[in-house]
C-alpha cells in the first residue's frame, strides 16, 4: 500500500511540474493577466489552464470574466523540448456592466478586441 501511494504522489508531482502558471496578476482597474505553460499538453492545455483559472478567479469575486487578449506560442526549453505557452489578459466585471459585450476575434494571433 505504501508503494502505491508513493508512486501516485510521484506521478502527481511529475505532472504538476509540466504545467505552470503565474497565477492571477493585477494589471489595472478590474484587469488581470495570467501566463501559463505546459510541456506535455502544449498550447491547448496551457490555454485551457489560463482561461479556467481566469474564469474561476472572476467567479470567486462574484463577477464575470471578459477576455481582452489571448496569445499562444511554442518555445523550446534548455533540453530542446517544445513547451506551449499562453498569455491571457482579462477583466472581471459585475453582471449588468455595460462593458460586458461579445468579443470580436481580431487577427490570426487570437487577439481579442473589445469594441
Amino acid at each position: 500500500m505504501r508503494i502505491k501511494i508513493g508512486g501516485m504522489i510521484c506521478a502527481v508531482l511529475a505532472l504538476g511540474a509540466c504545467e505552470q502558471s503565474t497565477g492571477v496578476l493585477p494589471m489595472g482597474p478590474d484587469t488581470f493577466s495570467i501566463a501559463t505553460s505546459s510541456e506535455l499538453g502544449g498550447v491547448v492545455v496551457a490555454k485551457r489552464a489560463a482561461v479556467s483559472e481566469a474564469s474561476a478567479f472572476c467567479t470567486g469575486r462574484g463577477q464575470q470574466m471578459v477576455a481582452m487578449q489571448s496569445q499562444s506560442s511554442v518555445k523550446d526549453d534548455w533540453a530542446g523540448d517544445s513547451i506551449g505557452y499562453h498569455d491571457f489578459t482579462f477583466r472581471c466585471l459585475n453582471a449588468g456592466d455595460p462593458q460586458l459585450r461579445r468579443p470580436v476575434v481580431g487577427n490570426s494571433q487570437q487577439t481579442l478586441i473589445i469594441n
